[in-house]
């Protein structure tokens, strides 16, 4: 008997009792889904609040955006129909894009006549 222990001590040091353990006992002893893919499933968990935190900010982004151009249009807009100088938006080629109010009545003509018409 202690020649079994002798050499079971000798297997215990050199690290040969630990291969043969988990060698012909690790079937007997597998680890749950949790501890094999748990790391995986709680950094797949966070990215994907990440990126739902990053989405739900860029949309109120976009929001605050539109909200600060409609006002801007409409200063614009405010500022250019109520001026009385003549102002024309035109392409390259001369064609009306826009006509001020302004412009409309120093040719008498309505603002839908002069679009599209060429200057």
């Amino acid at each position: 008997m202690w020649k079994l222990n002798a050499a079971l001590y000798n297997l215990k040091e050199n690290g040969t009792y630990d291969k043969l353990y988990n060698k012909w006992f690790q079937v007997y002893e597998q680890r749950d889904f949790m501890d094999k893919y748990g790391f995986v499933l709680l950094i797949s968990v966070l990215g994907f609040l990440f990126l739902l935190l990053f989405l739900l900010l860029l949309h109120l982004r976009i929001k605050v955006v539109k909200s600060r151009l409609t006002q801007s249009e409409n200063l614009y807009r405010l500022l250019v129909q109520s001026q009385r100088d003549v102002v024309l938006n035109l392409t390259k080629n001369g064609t009306i894009l826009y006509a001020s109010p302004s412009f409309c009545t120093l040719v008498n003509k309505k603002a839908d006549k002069t679009l599209s018409k060429f200057f």
